[in-house]
């Protein structure tokens, strides 16, 4: 059965990269949304429904940033196996 190649290795690696970016800079993020809002002088019930809403979120985005850290890596080896496949590598 023969496959259809319908993708540059070249997109692959920029979007790994791409997720990669990403995932850094959403954790980067979530870090300085967490310490700026534990520095608040802010002590009543709309703080306390901010707190468990942006836990909730953060700890879906969490779930996205363990998808990210897997997928990165299997985009790259599958843009290096395509790019030895077009190169005509071993065993071709």
């Amino acid at each position: 059965m023969s496959t259809i190649i319908n993708t540059d290795p070249k997109d692959l690696e920029e979007f790994a990269n791409l997720v990669v970016g990403f995932g850094e800079t959403v954790t980067e993020q979530l870090r300085g949304l967490q310490t700026r809002f534990d520095q608040l002088h802010w002590q009543d019930i709309q703080k306390e429904k901010f707190r468990d809403l942006v836990t909730e979120h953060a700890q879906h985005l969490h779930s996205l940033l363990e998808a990210v850290v897997q997928v990165a890596p299997e985009l790259r080896g599958k843009s290096a196996k395509l790019h030895e496949y077009l190169d005509g590598g071993p065993g071709l």
